[in-house]
């Protein structure tokens, strides 16, 4: 995505990812990777609906987001909650 921006088929597999990901931890009351994956989602839908172009800026906003969520991914296999971090 970095390279190629306008990859809609790239950007709707991590809008997918994310879409998963928030839908799981909101089952699971993993409040904190809930909150995270739905900004990712909206900040990847706007993206796939042509509403923001993803720019540098955005991309290392992108992921950063998916370092967190790797980040609290971890926390909840090892602490069973996604508030150990802070």
């Amino acid at each position: 995505l970095e390279s190629n921006p306008e990859d809609l088929e790239l950007l709707n597999r991590i809008f997918r990812v994310a879409h998963t990901v928030k839908g799981s931890s909101s089952f699971l009351n993993f409040d904190v990777l809930t909150k995270l994956t739905h900004h990712m989602e909206d900040v990847l839908n706007k993206a796939r609906h042509g509403e923001l172009k993803i720019t540098p800026d955005i991309m290392d906003v992108v992921l950063e987001s998916i370092d967190r969520m790797k980040t609290l991914l971890n926390s909840i296999r090892d602490n069973g909650n996604d508030t150990a971090i802070g």
